[in-house]
This record gives C-alpha cells, sequence and structure tokens, in this order.
C-alpha cells in the first residue's frame, strides 16, 4: 500500500475518517466518536452537578446540626440555672465536639462563680464591746 492509503486506514483504526483527495485538511468524525465525546462530556457534567448536590446537602445537614445542638444547649443550661448566652462560647461542629465543650464551659463558669473564701472569719459586729449603734438609736426609749 501507499503512504496516503496507510493514513486512511490508521485514520480509520483511530474512528476519524480522511476522505483521500483531501489529505488531512477536513476532519470527519463518525457517529461513534460523537457519541463517545457527548458522552465524556455528559458525565463531566453530571460528575459536577452530583459534587454540588453532594457540598449543598453536607452543609444543610452541618446547619440542621447546629441548630439542635444550639437549641440543646440553651435548654441544658437554662435547666441548670446558667446564663443562656453561654452557648455562644460552645463548638457545634459536631455531637462530641459540643459534649466536650459544653462540659468546659459549664465547668468553667461553675468554678468562677463560686465564692472565693480568704481564710478569715468576718467580724461579727454584735459580739463588740459596744453595743450596735444604729440598733440603738432606733431602739424604744426605756423609762
Amino acid at each position: 500500500m501507499s503512504d496516503m492509503q496507510d493514513n486512511n486506514v490508521n485514520a480509520n483504526a483511530g474512528g476519524v475518517e480522511e476522505n483521500p483527495g483531501d489529505q488531512g485538511q477536513e476532519r470527519k468524525y463518525t457517529d461513534a466518536d460523537v457519541d463517545k465525546i457527548v458522552a465524556r462530556k455528559i458525565a463531566v457534567e453530571r460528575e459536577k452537578a452530583t459534587k454540588k448536590h453532594d457540598t449543598e446537602l453536607e452543609q444543610r445537614e452541618r446547619d440542621v446540626l447546629r441548630r439542635e445542638l444550639t437549641m440543646e444547649a440553651r435548654d441544658k443550661l437554662i435547666e441548670a440555672n446558667l446564663p443562656r448566652n453561654l452557648s455562644d462560647l460552645m463548638d457545634y461542629s459536631s455531637k462530641e465536639a459540643f459534649e466536650a465543650s459544653y462540659n468546659k464551659v459549664v465547668g468553667v463558669f461553675q468554678e468562677t462563680a463560686k465564692p472565693k473564701l480568704s481564710g478569715y472569719a468576718p467580724r461579727n459586729p454584735d459580739t463588740g464591746l459596744r453595743g450596735d449603734p444604729i440598733k440603738e438609736a432606733f431602739a424604744p426609749p426605756t423609762r
């Protein structure tokens, strides 16, 4: 075979038809080639759409989890007679992270809310040598 016929055979094996007289100036695709190209492009677009849908779904799930955990935190804080705004300090990324941050925040708050004792007992003014001057001022007169 000649070189021109070899090119035609190789081009046909690759799925591209060439006219023998054109010598590669214009390429024509077969139906199978067009179907493959379109199928590849559709697959890529479907994959993009699926990824976008998955990320949107994951974002919605995170938002719902955050709202649920926020409500749970506020309910727990109200039950424990603690300020509701402590819920702003908690981590809502997961249930486990929420539990850990809740315990930590409540523990720190309760620790700091305890009165600090200095070790000295306060003086009782009623036990002094003199009586209470205010009490004496408002005492009924004695006859």
